[in-house]
């Protein structure tokens, strides 16, 4: 690799050899014992400049229970038909993180009991240091939803176990009602086995996706809901844990 420097958060090359010219740029990633060049893609920082929306400093998620009429569409990604069950409370949880220290605030603390085999319809808020909501800075944007996806994760003993004790759909829709796709996660369907081990936590993760990366798999499927690969978590906007039980 080149040697690099840091000036501010940013990392840059070093050349290694002096070039007198402009049209000489190009000569500045080579040489006879380089095994890597400088014109890959930046890892960026998460800031306002290099996201191009505000950096989330709380998560709000609502989780409402209910049923969904159509949980199968396209192999079970997505789903719609959603109907709120009104006798059931909503669940809120808040993950707040103080800019200053970087410590990070769940409320409620103890996190979050569900019915199990339940669906719940979860929407997620992001807001800014300011308390203004930023969904729309990401939603209304082509880019940035082809450059975002929610996955879900469920910790058991720190290991992701989702694929055995959750299942969960995509459910965000266009303004004339048609499905996101890909997939994007800002609104979703999830529900927990009834045998969901005690100490659980639901990890939300919001990835950035960094090219050369991209959201699809090779033949333009999604990868699935709870496993983003590591090409897609060189960054990432949200990524947490909280407590999940389930009590009938």
């Amino acid at each position: 690799m080149l040697p690099t420097t840091m000036i501010g958060n940013t990392t840059y090359c070093i050349p290694l050899i002096q070039l007198k010219t402009m049209k000489k740029l190009g000569l500045y990633c080579a040489f006879a014992l380089v095994l890597a060049s400088c014109d890959s893609a930046p890892i960026p920082e998460n800031n306002a400049e290099d996201l191009q929306h505000d950096e989330a400093t709380r998560v709000e998620l609502i989780f409402t229970p209910g049923t969904l009429a159509q949980d199968n569409i396209k192999d079970h990604i997505y789903a719609q038909g959603f109907t709120p069950d009104a006798s059931r409370p909503t669940l809120v949880l808040n993950a707040e993180t103080d800019q200053a220290t970087g410590h990070r605030t769940i409320t409620p603390n103890a996190g979050l009991n569900f019915v199990p085999n339940r669906w719940y319809k979860v929407e997620v808020n992001l807001y800014n240091h300011a308390g203004t909501n930023i969904n729309r800075s990401i939603t209304a944007f082509p880019h940035q939803v082809n450059a975002h996806q929610f996955y879900f994760r469920t910790l058991v003993n720190n290991e992701n176990q989702a694929d055995r004790y959750a299942d969960y759909r995509y459910g965000d829709v266009t303004a004339d009602g048609q499905l996101v796709m890909p997939p994007l996660g800002f609104v979703g369907y999830i529900r927990f086995k009834a045998d969901l081990p005690d100490g659980a936590n639901l990890n939300p993760i919001l990835v950035h996706v960094v090219p050369p990366a991209i959201k699809t798999q090779k033949r333009g499927e999604p990868y699935p809901f709870h496993t983003p690969p590591a090409s897609l978590m060189r960054d990432v906007d949200v990524n947490f844990p909280f407590p999940i039980s389930v009590t009938p």
